[in-house]
């Protein structure tokens, strides 16, 4: 039954249709009109309601060639007016002018628009500034983009279960705390991801994740603050952007922000694992970090042994299993952090030279096992603490040098 009875007075142009209610098969002829409230469906003179033309919908856009038109509400139960009437269709195009196909178009159009216009805006900044493209494009990203890339990169990365014991992750925020106080990354932005591969990733957005494999590497609690300060360096400098700009293009970064397509980036969180940053951007990480070490009392000694040891994974000799299933998704093997972080001997060696300062240690020995278990299961006693997608706030960090 059509319901809300409407009164309005005037004559107009009146059609038929043919009406459902969406609630039964039932369909009966009907009485329309276009006034100047909306689309009157039932006689002038009868009970009959009003679809205001910003609330009707089409089923396919009208165009020169449309001979049937079949409108609905977008905030109605699926009722439906089915119409054979060139005269209504011209009519109704001019009342409710985003039926027609050419409104159509440039609704779907807007966003590749909305892309081309910032990718233009970060071009005409790379010439205007005179820089490296990849990294002026880096720093020229709004924080909000930059945010949404990050979101989209985790959800590329081949596992995706998150460490969340309470424990493991209180011990994490305790090294965070003493190695980052004041950024640009914050406890609650380094997700750990139950992943047998020893890598650590700085992310778009302000993001690190750790492995399960590098915290079970980890033998104590200074390697992996060397570890978190070095993708720390990264981040500090944009360097995880930079790369999927030089390795994807502006375009496919522009339009997984804007459209939420993934594109080219259906892969960006393995192209982050895999991605070899120059020398000068690792030596850069690496100075990052030790100033934070220093700044922090850190003993900056255990980051060099951590490198050293994962050096020696890279024999040729060493013997590999059998690769399991996400294993053949991702061809890195547990060592394979070489691979994006070279850790050559002038690297160590660098390390190693630091002058030496007091320093404290960052975890008890209790405190570290726990790190240890983060990606055990929760005792049942306790109740679960995920880790969220953040939220960040934009606050410039300068980085910590090395004196």
């Amino acid at each position: 039954m059509l319901s809300h009875p409407i009164q309005s007075a005037g004559h107009f142009a009146r059609y038929t249709a043919r009406y459902t209610d969406g609630q039964t098969a039932a369909v009966r002829p009907v009485d329309i009109a276009l006034t100047l409230d909306g689309l009157r469906i039932g006689a002038p003179d009868a009970a009959h309601v009003i679809w205001p033309y910003a609330s009707i919908a089409i089923d396919i856009p009208i165009s020169k060639t449309t001979a049937r038109a079949v409108l609905f509400r977008r905030d109605a139960d699926g009722a439906t007016l089915t119409v054979d009437d060139a005269a209504f269709i011209a009519a109704v195009a001019k009342s409710a002018p985003h039926l027609r196909l050419t409104q159509e178009r440039w609704r779907v159009a807007k966003p590749g628009l909305a892309c081309g216009a910032v990718a233009a805006s970060l071009i005409a900044a790379i010439y205007a500034l005179d820089l490296s493209p990849s990294r002026a494009v880096a720093r020229a990203m709004p924080d909000q983009a930059r945010m949404v890339l990050g979101q989209n990169v985790v959800r590329t990365l081949p596992v995706q279960k998150t460490c969340t014991n309470v424990e493991g992750r209180a011990a994490l925020t305790k090294i965070v705390a003493r190695l980052l106080p004041n950024g640009p990354v914050s406890a609650d932005h380094i997700q750990v991801l139950d992943w047998q591969l020893v890598n650590a990733l700085a992310l778009p957005g302000k993001r690190i994740v750790l492995t399960r494999a590098i915290i079970e590497q980890a033998a104590n609690a200074e390697e992996l603050a060397g570890v978190i300060g070095h993708e720390a360096g990264h981040v500090a400098s944009f360097d995880p952007e930079a790369g999927l700009v030089r390795y994807v293009g502006l375009w496919a970064l522009v339009q997984m922000v804007f459209t939420g397509t993934p594109g080219a980036l259906g892969n960006a969180g393995v192209v982050l694992a895999q991605l070899a940053y120059t020398r000068s951007a690792e030596r850069e990480a690496d100075n990052y970090a030790l100033g934070l070490m220093r700044v922090g009392a850190i003993d900056p000694k255990p980051m060099a042994g951590f490198f050293r040891r994962m050096l020696s994974r890279r024999s040729p000799s060493t013997t590999r299993e059998k690769p399991s299933e996400s294993a053949s998704k991702f061809p890195m093997q547990p060592g394979d952090i070489l691979r994006s972080h070279p850790s050559d001997q002038d690297r160590i060696a660098y390390i190693e030279a630091v002058p030496t300062y007091p320093v404290q240690p960052i975890l008890v020995a209790a405190e570290f096992a726990q790190l240890k278990q983060i990606c055990a299961s929760q005792p049942a006693t306790l109740p679960p603490s995920p880790l969220p997608l953040p939220h960040i706030k934009s606050t410039p960090q300068a980085s910590p040098k090395l004196r």
